[in-house]
């Protein structure tokens, strides 16, 4: 027989879900007003809902009088309910009463208990969790912990947080509402237990920060890693060294430092990872040896990738042999398999004997068959075996090993699911094994169009790049792929612009013009406004600010970034539905492209180890110009040498003034196309007559180095030439100014291509970077001038990882809407830039602010 709090439990999750999930939106001002219209209601559904208005209220706010409102409304439409309706108003009667008799806390408890044993109940007799009613997601974000909290409330809450983790976890497609849901009432259930409590706290942060590793698992957002590790640090900390729990703690610990190193490449995380790992290594706890010493095992082959150390790959090889020998039957065995197989793989790259590659490929040969078909990494093991049976046909030259390389990742590929970031490498590996197959162009044309999926818009900007620099180069190989398969130049170009500027497209996406759509389908324009606020916002500013003390709960980044994606993709579904707006925004189409050369052609370059090719693109043609005698190494021989430009010994005028160079680049046509579609457009008012000029003679903290004469100069002839001049803060300024102009010093980072940045005067402590500009939206009223008279303001330093993205300064200044950008691709001397900066702006006085005057210069 149901208890008096099952009754409970059953009658307010049913009352009316749409109703609940709608009423726990809404503010509790709202709720209030609400409440009042609807308490002179004497109709069955008015006063259902009231009374649901009033549980609610009292459940937010603790305050009794909402209980006994609902009470009296509850017992009044008891009294006046017809036949059809006793047994409901019957239940909301009971579901009032217990709540107002055994207070909110008490309640709370109870139905959390009473949730979680109904949907544990459904997953141990079906084995996977049916999806639970809407209003027990919105019932269950409106609790809230208060001082009087009882012993049995947190972990009755941490207890339906595992329910909501497990569910996830099994359910296909994955629900990230579940997780995120999970994630939320484990952080209540920290805050409410007290910083003194060690024990508790320690624990409490551990499930936090487990739920927060899974969904940095699902998303691969960094700001869920760090606060992973910022929670595991914490736990460690409260744990004794000779608690068990200690080991388990420093290897997950370990694991994470590894993690957001595989995404930030810091040695400094490596390290720590390593040390961890090693620490608990030695601790021998039987349950773990086996996974720690696979884990170090991996991580010092990271190391000695990074360092050379021939000492880091030899213990690897070590640690994965004695895991391996700890091995049992199942799971573990064939995970540490696959681990020691990847550490003799790597020392065979390094130190060449064939004894450690035979020895890798029949390890994985082992563990495939090991492995049931549906088993979570059969695909990734066989794709590792496709590329170590790679490298042995590259030493055999043995036909069987090409076809078994081709064999097994054919194979990856069916095991992988469609948007698995490995599926992509298999594509690419299979691609490679087979350069003259006919599925080749299909292959690769199948990952490139993968990209995007894999650094959605909810990722940060950096988050994009970390998943991106694994396919360095994919979309040049595609279409090389395509034009050896004589699918012709439109069908490469297609290609190479949906795999190139990934990043700033998506920027371009969410700030593309809406004016039009606004005046046909405002509607659809608000909708789509809004959500592309929330991506168009600085990184780390969309989600939470403050110490996990005070921040309120559901507020967590990732979360809401996740469900504005799945809006904004719903809300362009509707908006290409609609005539006209077919294309918004997607590509451009090759009328679109052609229109882009008209009056001056664009000449697209693509080069690869098997060819290089010129696309010419003029108003009425695209054509395709072979380029047989340039090889892709020797581009990036021509890059080095004229990063030092002495040496083409142009020191006076050319005949002619036939100067070998282009007026404008970009890494994309629709980057230039973008550009055309700002030289177009108006401003929304009156164009600034503000220039914001810097001129950093002498760079604090930068030495004698920091020395620049001729920057003092440079800015006094901007002065005369622009006038009036305001020198305030730079980012403010940038959104009203007309021209910038920055003469002075900027810094490279070639491992964080987004840390780039101009030095200020207070540059130490606050660089103004590429990631500041690039966040910048002056789309509305776009500045004209940007003027970056610096050292290799243009360059893309990050090429070798990130070859298809243009992350730089020049570029960040375009995404931020600068109309036109001038900068460097190497380093300039102090003198050199004062002449050219000098040249450009008299050119300016002569033929006004214009177009024309900069493509002039």
């Amino acid at each position: 027989m149901a208890t008096p709090h099952a009754i409970m439990c059953e009658s307010f999750f049913n009352l009316d879900k749409e109703i609940i999930v709608y009423l726990n939106g809404c503010h509790d001002s709202d709720l209030l007003s609400m409440e009042k219209l609807h308490e002179k209601l004497e109709i069955f559904e008015g006063m259902r809902l009231h009374i649901i208005t009033c549980l609610l209220l009292y459940l937010r706010t603790g305050a009794t009088v909402h209980a006994e409102k609902a009470l009296h409304r509850a017992r009044r439409l008891n009294t006046m309910a017809g036949p059809g309706d006793k047994d409901e108003a019957g239940k909301i009667l009971e579901t009032a009463v217990i709540m107002k008799d055994n207070g909110r806390n008490l309640v709370q408890s109870l139905t959390l208990n009473e949730i979680r044993r109904q949907l544990k109940t459904r997953l141990e007799e079906s084995g996977l969790l049916t999806a639970p009613a809407p209003g027990v997601y919105a019932v269950c974000q409106c609790f809230q912990p208060t001082p009087q909290d009882d012993s049995t409330w947190v972990p009755s809450l941490l207890g339906l947080a595992g329910v909501f983790k497990k569910r996830f976890e099994q359910s296909t497609p994955r629900d990230i509402r579940d997780l995120n849901l999970a994630i939320n009432l484990a952080l209540v259930g920290l805050r409410a237990t007290p910083e003194n409590d060690g024990l508790y706290r320690s624990k409490r942060l551990q499930s936090l920060s487990e739920l927060l590793f899974a969904r940095f698992r699902h998303t691969r957002s960094m700001d869920d890693l760090d606060r992973t590790i910022q929670l595991r640090e914490q736990a460690l900390v409260l744990t004794s060294s000779t608690d068990t729990d200690w080991v388990v703690q420093a290897h997950n610990l370990g694991n994470c430092y590894g993690e957001r190193f595989d995404m930030n490449g810091h040695i400094d995380d490596l390290n720590r990872s390593i040390m961890l790992l090693e620490a608990a290594a030695r601790r021998q706890d039987m349950q773990l040896e086996g996974d720690t010493l696979c884990s170090l095992a991996f991580r010092l082959v990271g190391r000695s990738d990074r360092t050379g150390s021939m000492d880091d790959l030899n213990s690897a090889v070590a640690a994965g042999e004695r895991s391996t020998n700890l091995s049992v039957q199942g799971h573990d065995r064939t995970e540490r398999i696959t681990c020691l197989a990847a550490c003799l793989s790597r020392r065979f790259e390094r130190a060449g004997s064939m004894k450690d590659l035979d020895r890798a490929v029949q390890l994985l040969r082992n563990a495939v068959s090991l492995m049931p078909t549906d088993y979570p990494h059969r695909g990734q093991t066989l794709n590792n075996l496709g590329a170590t049976l790679g490298l042995k046909h590259g030493m055999t030259k043995s036909a069987a090993d090409l076809d078994d390389a081709i064999e097994a990742t054919g194979k990856a590929l069916e095991a992988l699911p469609s948007d698995h970031p490995l599926r992509v490498l298999a594509l690419m590996k299979s691609s490679y094994h087979a350069w003259t197959s006919r599925e080749r162009p299909s292959m690769l044309r199948t990952a490139v169009e993968l990209l995007p999926l894999l650094s959605p818009k909810s990722l940060q900007h950096l988050d994009k790049q970390h998943e991106l620099k694994h396919f360095q180069g994919l979309s040049s190989r595609a279409a090389s792929a395509a034009l050896n398969a004589n699918l012709g130049p439109v069908h490469a170009l297609q290609l190479l612009e949906s795999g190139r500027d990934i990043i700033s497209t998506m920027t371009m996406e969410v700030r593309t013009d809406v004016s039009l759509l606004e005046q046909q389908h405002p509607d659809l324009a608000k909708e789509f406004c809004r959500l592309r606020d929330v991506f168009d916002t600085p990184d780390g500013m969309a989600g939470v600010s403050g110490t996990w003390s005070n921040r309120n709960q559901g507020n967590l980044g990732s979360a809401s970034r996740m469900k504005a994606d799945r809006g904004l993709q719903d809300v362009l579904r509707k908006i290409r539905l609609c005539q006209g707006f077919e294309r918004f925004p997607l590509p451009p189409t090759e009328d679109e492209i052609k229109a882009a050369a008209n009056p001056d052609p664009i000449v697209v370059i693509n080069a690869t180890a098997h060819r290089s090719d010129a696309i010419l693109i003029t108003k009425n043609h695209i054509r395709l110009l072979e380029l047989p005698d340039l090889k892709a190494i020797e581009i990036l021989t021509l890059f080095l040498e004229t990063r030092q430009p002495d040496t083409r010994e142009y020191r006076s005028p050319v005949t002619n003034d036939n100067w070998p160079v282009m007026s404008s680049y970009a890494t994309s046509v629709k980057q230039l196309i973008r550009g055309l579609g700002s030289q177009n457009r108006q401003s929304a008012g009156p164009p600034s007559n503000k220039a914001l000029v810097i001129g950093m003679s002498d760079t604090p903290g930068f030495g004698q180095s920091g020395s620049l004469p001729f920057a003092a100069t440079e800015v006094a002839m901007v002065e005369r030439v622009c006038s009036p001049l305001k020198m305030h803060h730079v980012l403010d300024e940038l959104r009203s100014c007309r021209i910038f102009h920055f003469a002075g010093h900027g810094t490279t980072h070639e491992s964080e291509p987004s840390e780039c940045g101009l030095l200020l005067e207070d540059w130490q402590s606050s660089l103004l970077t590429v990631a500041d500009v690039r966040d910048l939206n002056l789309e509305i009223d776009p500045p004209f001038l940007c003027y970056l008279s610096a050292c290799s303001t243009g360059a893309n330093l990050a090429s070798s990882k990130l070859p298809d993205e243009a992350i730089n300064l020049v570029s960040a200044f375009q995404l931020a809407g600068f109309r036109h950008v001038v900068g460097t691709l190497w380093e300039v001397r102090d003198k050199s830039s004062n002449d050219a900066a000098r040249v450009l702006y008299e050119t300016v006085r002569k033929e006004g602010l214009t177009d024309s005057a900069i493509l002039d210069y």
